[in-house]
């Protein structure tokens, strides 16, 4: 149960960073698949995406990213926090 919550908040996080890629805002996207990344490695396209967002950075004059988008999202962070401890826990 917990490692299937912890799939759809993966999910979810990674629906948010399809959305903001798609929409062209690089700088969000690019927080978001590296958290994902952190959270989980090799999770779908997520490489792809952030390999494909490190070419397109440099041309928007955007910043390197500097902390992972779970720190931006500390609700987000709580629950996949509380997903991995009950996950770990079993």
């Amino acid at each position: 149960e917990a490692l299937d919550l912890f799939k759809e908040q993966l999910d979810e996080l990674y629906r948010e960073g399809l959305s903001y890629y798609k929409s062209g805002m690089v700088q969000e996207a690019r927080e978001i698949f590296s958290g994902i990344e952190g959270l989980s490695p090799n999770y779908k396209h997520t490489r792809d995406y952030i390999a494909r967002l490190d070419k397109a950075l440099p041309a928007s004059g955007a910043k390197a990213v500097s902390r992972p988008v779970v720190d931006a999202a500390p609700d987000r962070q709580d629950a996949v926090s509380q997903a991995l401890d009950t996950f770990e826990g079993e």
